[in-house]
């Protein structure tokens, strides 16, 4: 447990490490972040995270978070949030609000800036697992082989995503592996959905546009219908990438720098 000496100070140097290392390394400067927001995060952090991630992020029982290239890649928490919300095999599930993540994150992104001495996260440095391993895992255990193919529609993928990339698509395979920025990747399948109306008609389809008060859904003629949520009697949503989120929860790291090395290697 910090003193509230040090516990002040490290709020302090997180606060101001950021804009003057900008400025040493000659690039724009960014705005300091807010010393009650990094005190909110700080706060939520030491009670929910700190146990295993260590007092400063910089690791413990758990991976070093001032270097996770997830959390650098999003400074507003929500792919953390995606993340620590359905758990792992390690990490049970922590259901916190959408604003204490995003305080968690300004925190853990204020105080990596302050790791002094510390060279930046080597986006090469998740290829730690073994390729056999992993290709065991992929058609064994993992199962992946049962919706995919590395001659069919893995062909190819180490030269379609970077390692990071590759490793962030495992967990979140939608889009270009849950970093900001990267965009959707147009191949991405759409998620499906059945309404059923309070009169009993049901409309199905793939959805266009969903969100916790209304689902936009295109049948198969292409006619499209917007059902509000709360009016009607039941709305199942579907995805047929779900199965990565219900291996997420039972992966280990080992499992998945196995996959990260193996798949990196399908060239």
């Amino acid at each position: 447990m910090r003193s509230t000496c040090n516990r002040a100070a490290l709020i302090t140097l997180a606060t101001v490490c950021a804009a003057s290392q900008a400025v040493a390394q000659g690039r724009a400067q960014p705005p300091p972040a807010d010393p009650v927001v990094v005190q909110r995060g700080m706060n939520t952090y030491a009670s929910t995270c700190a146990a295993c991630h260590g007092t400063d992020a910089r690791g413990g029982r758990g991976p070093d978070l001032a270097r996770s290239l997830v959390i650098i890649g999003d400074p507003t928490g929500k792919t953390m949030a995606a993340f620590v919300r359905a758990g792992t095999r390690e990490m049970p599930p922590i259901n916190l609000t959408d604003a204490e993540f995003s305080d968690i994150a300004v925190f853990v992104l204020a105080t990596a800036q302050n790791a002094s001495g510390r060279r930046p996260a080597d986006i090469a440095a998740v290829l730690v697992g073994n390729p056999a391993a992993g290709e065991t895992f992929f058609n064994g255990e993992g199962k992946c082989a049962s919706c995919h193919s590395v001659s069919g529609d893995l062909k190819g993928v180490a030269a379609t995503y970077p390692p990071q990339q590759l490793q962030a698509r495992i967990a979140f395979p939608r889009g270009r592996g849950g970093y900001p920025g990267f965009g959707q990747a147009t191949t991405d399948p759409p998620l499906n959905a059945t309404a059923t109306l309070p009169d009993g008609r049901k409309i199905s389809g793939t959805v266009i546009t969903l969100s916790d008060f209304r689902v936009t859904i295109r049948d198969a003629a292409g006619a499209r219908y917007t059902v509000i949520r709360t009016e009607a009697a039941d709305v199942r949503v579907t995805d047929p990438l779900q199965a990565h989120a219900d291996r997420l929860k039972t992966l280990t790291d080992k499992q998945m720098h196995d996959l990260t090395a193996y798949l990196a290697g399908v060239k």
